[in-house]
């Protein structure tokens, strides 16, 4: 850019097209060629002339706000099945290398500890739990897809798109 293309001419007109409400690309291409619109947009800024909202085009009233926000279901209580008596497949605690093919292995206390053992009992083997290990560990709560557009949403957000195009 040259130093002579803002001219005291250009600049008054710029402040007069600005306060009338036009856009930087409308200011652009009224003062001709040699004015970009991020000329425009800098040359407003050094001015610091007024900030304006942006107005929506004409014929476009507020749109309605719509929440997307994903549907949250209230949790379903999991029922625990209560502690059996033991069933163990081994005398005391059972270790790692006790552990066998038919026996629980719920990790019970802290893995850096001295007393840290496995529950041992006897499971069908259905998994790697015993019946009451294996309800603490899954549930059976139904699972839940995660939909952010419901039908409602889907139907919103056509009209908008409708409503914008004509």
């Amino acid at each position: 850019m040259t130093s002579d293309l803002w001219t005291p001419e250009t600049i008054e007109l710029l402040t007069k097209f600005w306060n009338e409400g036009l856009s930087c690309s409308t200011i652009s291409n009224r003062l001709g060629p040699r004015f970009t619109r991020n000329a425009v947009i800098g040359k407003v800024h050094r001015l610091h002339l007024a900030r304006r909202n942006p107005s929506p085009p004409p014929g476009v009233g507020p749109t309605p706000t719509i929440s997307l926000a994903p549907i949250v279901k209230k949790p379903v209580p999991v029922k625990l099945v209560p502690p059996q008596p033991a069933r163990t497949l081994h005398d005391g605690p059972v270790t790692l290398l006790d552990l066998g093919p038919q026996m629980c292995k719920w990790p019970i206390g802290d893995v850096g500890s001295s007393d840290f053992h496995f529950c041992g009992h006897k499971h069908d083997g259905d998994g790697p739990y015993c019946e009451y290990h294996a309800s603490r560990a899954y549930s059976s709560a139904p699972s839940q897809k995660y939909r952010p557009f419901t039908p409602q949403h889907k139907r919103a957000i056509k009209a908008q798109l409708l409503a914008r195009a004509s």
